[in-house]
């Protein structure tokens, strides 16, 4: 096994990357069916979205990794990743959908990496 560096380290916790609705829903149905400390209430975010006048299901959501943690309920689970998720913004309101989300590493690991200087999506695996 490859010992992480620093830079590994660093890069993780700033690379942004995106994550659609179905992979949403998979790591949030996870996130419940095991205990996890945070899920979302899926039908209010997506309401929500729906209420700022975008289909939910179109839409790509931002992902910032925050933290690897290890514990639900205050016991001790597989690792998986504390992220930020954050829906579109309303212009008129200035109001930003945005969750955190204990999200399995099955699913982290698939979600490509946004490259934000070139504007693109770049693939983790």
């Amino acid at each position: 096994m490859q010992k992480s560096t620093n830079e590994d380290v660093e890069n993780f916790y700033q690379q942004p990357r995106v994550m659609n609705y179905y992979d949403l829903k998979e790591a949030n149905d996870y996130a419940i069916e095991n205990n996890f400390n945070r899920s979302i209430n899926l039908d209010k975010f997506t309401n929500t979205i729906t209420k700022f006048g975008y289909n939910y299901k179109d839409l790509s959501y931002p992902v910032m990794p925050l933290v690897i943690h290890e514990h639900a309920q205050g016991k001790k689970v597989e690792p998986h990743v504390r992220v930020k998720i954050v829906g579109p913004f309303d212009d008129d309101t200035g109001l930003v959908v945005q969750a955190i989300l204990d999200c399995s590493f099955s699913v982290f690991n698939r979600i490509p990496v946004y490259d934000m200087e070139k504007r693109k999506l770049i693939s983790m695996n």
